[in-house]
């Protein structure tokens, strides 16, 4: 069986009313970095618009789906920086129950369309991590609307979930999984402050100590019960995964006072 991270506590905490206001919602990564040559889609109708609030469901699911044709022909990237401007955080699920498989879906899920697109290329690692890179988490202005925060910390939390699916990891460099750990290690105070941030943190951290041979928890994660049993099941809140990332969290704080 496969090993579901459970996400709906943060689909629940961070979507809006789809019928909000534009001025209410509109947000994306998009006004912190230069992206001019960057092949994003732009997507013709979106929450907030009269014709988006004219529209049943289904058709909305139709309008936010990037079309075949501009699909086959985007840069992974453009695809990575896609999945951050997608319009509607409703349906922005890997699953029917609002889960992100903690394994690449199978392909009865393609109609998930370009998401399930992005992490099939085998250089989706590459491109993610180079829009985690890009934005930097302590750009949060503690003076934006709280529909603007809980979306950028919800597209942090994304982020570091795609990047800790094993087979993503996998497709990573020796020297890219060091770099992602190093970034990691100097994000981590800030995520933790963030909505949601200590559990995706923990995930990326433990998974990539879990993964590198050469990281200097390498041994410990990988005989501890209780720190794979949180990296399976990272938000069970059993005493043992609990125990787990309190067990990761001391390794990861090491390695931080390591680096400095």
């Amino acid at each position: 069986m496969k090993v579901i991270i459970a996400f709906l506590f943060l689909v629940v905490s961070f979507v809006p009313n789809s019928r909000a206001s534009a001025s209410d919602t509109d947000y994306d990564m998009f006004h912190l970095i230069s992206y001019d040559n960057i092949d994003v889609y732009d997507f013709p109708v979106v929450p907030g618009t009269p014709e988006w609030n004219e529209m049943e469901e289904q058709d909305r699911r139709k309008a936010i789906q990037v079309p075949d044709s501009v699909l086959s022909t985007m840069s992974t990237l453009g695809l990575a920086w896609t999945c951050l401007k997608y319009p509607d955080r409703h349906f922005w699920n890997f699953s029917s129950d609002g889960a992100l498989p903690a394994s690449i879906p199978s392909p009865e899920h393609k109609p998930l369309g370009f998401r399930w697109e992005l992490l099939q290329r085998p250089d989706a690692g590459s491109a993610i991590l180079k829009v985690y890179q890009a934005l930097d988490p302590a750009l949060l202005d503690p003076d934006w609307p709280r529909i603007k925060k809980m979306y950028f910390e919800w597209d942090f939390a994304l982020l570091e979930s795609m990047l800790s699916i094993p087979e993503i990891l996998s497709g990573l460099s020796t020297e890219e999984k060091h770099r992602l750990l190093a970034l990691c290690g100097d994000r981590y105070t800030t995520r933790l402050r963030q909505r949601e941030g200590d559990v995706t943190i923990h995930l990326l951290m433990g998974r990539l100590f879990q993964s590198v041979e050469d990281s200097p928890f390498f041994h410990d994660v990988n005989t501890s019960t209780d720190i794979l049993e949180f990296l399976d099941y990272p938000t069970a809140m059993t005493q043992s995964t609990k125990r787990g990332m309190s067990t990761l969290s001391g390794f990861i704080e090491k390695f931080i006072r390591g680096n400095d």
